[in-house]
């Protein structure tokens, strides 16, 4: 995370702030890289919106943000190894010694929001992924888990009747927080991906108090997961904007704890373009690979208007009549929570709302351009949907047609694309 903050332009504020909605509104205000070096009751900095843009997140990847589907499939088609050097010292767990936020008036408390969990399942795989957690008391946390690779290696904890070893880090670089976010298969490593992201083999380091390696990170919490007890979890605004439901979620009782000498603590703020961006954006190349099984697709992206999960814009060189339909179908199978779907040809800018309008308006006949998919299995956090995730999804196929392509050019002026403006200006 500090080599990549050193070769970015980070706002630095040095009057005293509060952890308690003076942060996050400031962060959500600014919408860019931010340190907070005084805050208030605590000795530790706080960081914010370190990927709160794609610009930040392709700088981090090194390529261009229309490239960066592709850069994820490439590295984890080309997983690196990784290797465990060295070992932490844990001191007695103590929250309070950090400037957890509190984010929203209706939030139940202080959430841990760019926390990366990382376990093992019962043949020693490693599984990391990022989970909101709630500060219960100086050594108690409890954790929101959706039914993906975490959920799975807890339910088979709970059926052996022990707790399940855990590590928390916080404060890592975009490529860790989007590499541990991007969809894998069960059984592998997300740490492989992320080493192929920063094209060299990654180092773990060995946890002191459980049996769980880490990645370098400013924070690290070890803890267990512990059999059976539930507690009340949320409300918490989620990627929406809007609060998530009230749950009865798993209890972490931590072990130990880790803190750098110079820590930064590492937020994200929840309905924030960074939360947006690391949660949606690593379905993109899923999306992206999926539709390229029917079609030729050239890229993919999650509005932000559709919180970068609900919304999608398909791009493809259509070359059959039914390839934007073929897109569609693809596409929501790729990623089930996606809502409404649009592909548009070639010659759209996918990260221009204006050009999708523009597609959308000249080349769909509601008749037959727009498709309703009624009683489909969507997303919990979609207030429009049912409390099971039900909604209704459509795809809008903003194609051209193939029998009379001339009618859809969108026309250029003889020279303007070489201009150079300087020279009348």
């Amino acid at each position: 995370m500090r080599e990549f903050l050193d070769n970015i332009d980070v706002v630095k504020v040095d009057k005293k702030v509060s952890p308690k909605y003076e942060i996050p509104a400031v962060s959500k205000k600014l919408n860019k890289p931010v340190l907070f070096k005084n805050v208030e009751g605590y000795d530790i900095p706080v960081l914010m919106n370190l990927a709160s843009s794609r610009d930040l997140i392709a700088h981090s990847l090194g390529c261009k943000i229309e490239d960066i589907s592709e850069r994820l499939l490439d590295a984890m088609s080309k997983p690196a190894e990784v290797k465990v050097e060295g070992e932490l010292d844990a001191v007695e767990p103590d929250l309070s010694k950090l400037p957890v936020l509190n984010h929203y008036a209706k939030d139940r408390g202080k959430y841990i929001t760019s926390g990366v969990v990382i376990t093992k399942d019962s043949q020693n795989r490693r599984n990391a992924s990022i989970h909101r957690m709630l500060v219960k008391d100086n050594r108690r946390l409890g954790i929101r888990i959706v039914k993906r690779h975490l959920f799975e290696n807890y339910k088979e904890a709970e059926k052996r009747g022990k707790p399940l070893d855990v590590a928390i880090s916080i404060g890592l670089d975009p490529k860790t927080l989007i590499g541990v976010s991007t969809r894998v298969p069960k059984g592998f490593d997300e740490f492989r991906l992320v080493g192929a992201l920063m094209e060299k083999n990654l180092n773990l380091i060995k946890c002191d108090t459980v049996d769980i390696e880490v990645p370098k990170s400013e924070i690290v919490l070890e803890g267990k997961i512990l059999c059976g007890d539930r507690e009340p979890e949320g409300p918490f605004v989620d990627i929406t904007g809007t609060y998530d439901s009230i749950r009865n979620q798993p209890i972490i009782e931590l072990t130990g704890m880790n803190i750098r000498r110079d820590a930064i603590y590492q937020g994200i703020l929840p309905a924030g373009k960074e939360h947006r961006l690391i949660m949606g954006l690593p379905y993109e190349p899923l999306i992206l690979k999926e539709v390229n099984k029917v079609c030729d697709a050239m890229d993919v992206a999650l509005t932000e208007g559709g919180s970068c999960y609900l919304h999608g814009v398909v791009k493809i060189n259509k070359r059959k009549e039914r390839d934007g339909i073929k897109a569609i179908k693809a596409a929501k199978k790729a990623h089930g929570s996606m809502k409404h779907c649009i592909v548009v040809d070639e010659d759209i800018d996918i990260y221009d709302y204006a050009d999708i309008d523009y597609a959308i308006s000249t080349r769909v006949k509601g008749d037959e351009d727009i498709h309703v998919f009624p009683e489909s299995k969507g997303s919990t956090l979609d207030p429009r949907g049912k409390d099971d995730g039900t909604v209704t999804k459509v795809g809008v196929d903003a194609t051209k047609k193939l029998k009379n392509t001339e009618r859809f050019l969108k026309e250029g002026i003889p020279g303007e694309e070489d201009l150079n403006l300087d020279f009348y200006i």
